[in-house]
């Protein structure tokens, strides 16, 4: 068994592992599908580095410059199904974990850098708010926003400051909302079978 189809198994199997997490969690895929939205002109991005900057056999009996080649097709669709997973996996980590224990979390994670001087709770609070303001920033109608400009780069730098004070201002106005720092707790042993064996398995096959 080649090295491709090793790595076609492997993304297979993880592909079905993440399809039944998200139907015994109950989550749509119409949630997913904004996040891979927003990934597209990267996605087109590697898809045209691996696709025509692959050296390799033409995937048609053609040789031209404009003629993809089954390496490079083969080789950017793996990393495109590699991506897609990432995404599904971030979002399938913050549809399932509660605010307070991601904070957790992210405090335990960052434990270490207490060495360095670091103030975690508040770094852990942070990202924590960073990842709720990504959500009400998301849900901004865009159709609020400046779209009339004589030039494609001043209508970019219009909209984006539109959004930056349109962001501010609900800032300002948003309620003060305390926030509790959960305790932390080092992780229950029986969680760490599941990466631990997903490690090896993928590692070894």
């Amino acid at each position: 068994m080649n090295l491709l189809q090793n790595n076609v198994i492997k993304m297979m199997l993880l592909l079905m592992v993440l399809l039944v997490i998200y139907a015994y969690h109950g989550i749509t895929w119409s949630s997913f599908w904004p996040m891979l939205k927003r990934l597209r002109w990267f996605f087109l991005s590697i898809v045209v580095v691996y696709w025509w900057f692959t050296p390799g056999i033409p995937v048609i009996s053609y040789d031209h410059v404009l003629v993809p080649s089954e390496e490079g097709v083969i080789e950017g669709m793996i990393h495109l199904v590699v991506l897609v997973m990432l995404v599904a996996g971030v979002h399938l980590l913050l549809s399932t974990t509660p605010k307070p224990s991601l904070m957790a979390a992210l405090l335990w994670l960052l434990r270490p850098l207490k060495i360095f001087g670091l103030t975690t709770d508040k770094l852990a609070l942070r990202m924590t708010l960073t990842l709720e303001a990504a959500d009400k920033l998301r849900s901004l109608p865009p159709h609020d926003f400046p779209r009339q400009s004589s030039h494609w780069l001043t209508a970019v730098a219009t909209r984006c400051t539109a959004a930056v004070n349109e962001v501010i201002r609900q800032a300002k106005a948003a309620p003060l909302i305390p926030y509790t720092i959960p305790s932390i707790q080092s992780p229950p042993l029986l969680q760490w079978v599941y990466p631990v064996s997903f490690l090896l398995f993928f590692a070894g096959f």
